[in-house]
């Protein structure tokens, strides 16, 4: 009897037991779904939270930007509206200045005379045209005045060196060797006939009575004295041939000492050729006597004299 009591005793104690082990798997099992679906709300929640931020953010984007862009179409008006304002009032000061300057003597005198620039520049063309139409009858007058001038010079010197100026022979040598001289061919003509005439005149004998013997000349000074003395080319070319021809008062050295001196400043044509063809034959020169020029290089050539 009492071996069944305790049998039931046991039973229930495992009835019991089991009970207990069942409610507390349900109890997990509930447990678990409860924090699953907690877990699910809070998802959602969060989910739902983070679409409605999102949102509100956009929307607050949305917002800065309009306010952003109305305060820059507002803020542009308000600076254009300045600027012209600025500008009506800058360009009202530029004009009221331009006013009282032209008011002013000295942009009276500059509208003055940019006005007569121009009113020059117009005129100077029609001006110069008038000019050129009365000046160039004297141009043709004086061209032909010149011409007439050139004729009077070049008879001047032709005359010159009939009357034995050696200048004026330069002169006329020059031009016979000018492209541009108009009368060339006669300049050659009449320096050719005039040279003739000088070989013609020194061709002659030298008498007895030009010897230095009777002259009272035996030193250089003696010389220099009568010759400078001498009032005609004529004597002064006697002086000359006579010392030349003398082997007593002066040896060649000294003869072409004097020559090589006087050449230089002679004016004499015919003294000058007798003096220039003495020491071409001398000294052998390739050059015509009446090349005065290239006797005068040569002369500087000579340092030994």
């Amino acid at each position: 009897m009492k071996k069944d009591k305790n049998n039931e005793i046991v039973e229930n104690y495992e009835k019991i037991q089991n009970f207990a082990q069942v409610e507390i798997e349900r109890t997990h099992r509930t447990f678990r779904l409860f924090v699953y679906v907690l877990t699910l709300i809070f998802t959602v929640g969060i989910a739902i939270a983070a679409i409605l931020i999102g949102k509100s953010v956009t929307d607050i984007q949305d917002k800065y930007e309009r306010n952003y862009q109305t305060s820059v179409q507002e803020m542009t008006i308000e600076m254009r509206r300045d600027v012209n304002t600025e500008l009506d009032i800058t360009k009202q000061k530029i004009n009221d200045e331009i006013k009282q300057e032209f008011e002013k003597e000295n942009i009276q005198n500059m509208v003055i005379q940019q006005t007569k620039d121009r009113i020059d520049k117009i005129a100077d063309p029609i001006i110069e045209s008038q000019i050129t139409r009365k000046i160039d009858p004297i141009k043709k007058d004086l061209k032909n005045l010149q011409t007439e001038i050139d004729r009077i010079t070049f008879d001047y010197y032709l005359l010159a060196i009939e009357n034995d100026s050696r200048p004026a022979f330069i002169k006329l040598y020059e031009l016979s060797n000018n492209k541009k001289s108009e009368n060339k061919n006669e300049i050659k003509k009449a320096l050719s006939r005039r040279i003739q005439d000088i070989e013609n005149f020194l061709a002659r004998k030298t008498g007895d009575l030009w010897e230095l013997n009777y002259t009272g000349i035996r030193t250089e000074n003696d010389f220099y004295l009568q010759y400078k003395d001498s009032i005609t080319s004529d004597k002064k070319i006697y002086y000359l041939e006579a010392l030349w021809k003398d082997k007593k008062f002066f040896n060649q050295k000294q003869k072409n000492s004097i020559f090589i001196k006087l050449f230089p400043n002679e004016k004499s044509l015919t003294c000058s050729y007798y003096i220039a063809k003495s020491l071409i034959n001398e000294f052998e020169w390739d050059i015509k006597p009446s090349d005065f020029d290239k006797v005068y290089k040569k002369i500087k050539t000579r340092h030994d004299y």
